[in-house]
This record gives structure tokens, sequence and C-alpha cells, in this order.
């Protein structure tokens, strides 16, 4: 039996997850494989991003490249804000890679390199986190702050929560 309080019954809400799409970008052998997600996490398009050469820099400036027409291409509203998944030690609070030895890379400063090159809030998370610590049941968190809005991002294994504040 349903415990009755008197007050209003709830009102459901639904999750209009077609409406709006989620960016989010893989560093792998020197490519990006760029994603467009739904706001339930089911992929609406990716491509494939080649890398000049093997620096910061270069990978940054390829994404940067390509950004505006692959969300010119989605015809969705897409939210502001980019995931990056890099291979190594990833200091998630402040965007940085401390330490990557596939890339060769020490103390790279990942997210503002990204936010300076396409003005987006960038979040750069290990790419292989979810996948070794799934059984371990702990949580991968990055925030992004801006004067107006919070945005965490919680991963679970193959799961993400996007919050947006």
């Amino acid at each position: 039996m349903r415990l009755r309080t008197g007050g209003r019954p709830a009102t459901k809400l639904v999750l209009a997850s077609q409406t709006h799409a989620v960016l989010g970008a893989d560093l792998n052998n020197n490519r990006w494989v760029l994603g467009a997600f739904d706001l339930q996490g089911f992929p609406l398009r990716t491509i494939s991003i080649p890398i000049a050469s093997p620096s910061p820099e270069a990978a940054i400036q390829a994404l940067a490249d390509q950004l505006p027409k692959f969300v010119e291409n989605l015809n969705k509203h897409v939210v502001p804000l980019l995931g990056l998944g890099v291979p190594g030690i990833v200091d998630t609070r402040d965007g940085m890679i401390r330490s990557s030895a596939v890339l060769g890379w020490q103390r790279i400063r990942l997210g503002a390199m990204a936010h300076d090159a396409m003005g987006w809030p960038t979040a750069v998370l290990n790419r292989s986190w979810p996948a070794g610590c799934r059984s371990a049941g702990t949580v991968q968190e990055s925030r992004i702050t801006t004067p107006s809005t919070l945005v965490s991002i919680q991963a679970l294994g193959p799961a993400f929560t996007l919050i947006v504040n």
C-alpha cells in the first residue's frame, strides 16, 4: 500500500535525450576519434582525425580544425563541453597530463590548451581508467567551473554521468 501524505502526486520527468549532443574525443596512436553522443550516451556520429606530429600542440590543432564542421553536420544543439580521453596519469582537477609514456608527454595542460584553441570548457580523463577500475567500484570525476555553470563528469565503468548545474 502506498503511503499518502496529502500532497500532490509526483511529476514524472523524461530526459529528451535526442535534443542535444555531447562531444568526446579519444587520443590513440597519433589520431583522435571524435564522437557525438545523445544525452543517454548513445553514439550519434564518430570521425577519425589524424595528427600530423606527436606534439600536444599538433594534437589540439588537429582536433580544433575539425570540430566546427563536425558540430555543424550534427544538426543538433551541442552542449558546449568537450571531454578528452588520453593515455597516462591525468590530474582531472586541472586537465593536466602529469605523465604519459605512450605519448612521451610530461606536465601538459591539455584541458587549458583545448579551451584556448576551441573556446569550450574541457574535461580531461584517462582513457583507460573505466576499464581498469570497473571491479573496484570507484568513480573518476572531472569538474569544470565557469562563472555561471558547474559541470561534473563522473565515470564508472563504461557509464558516465554529466551533471550541469
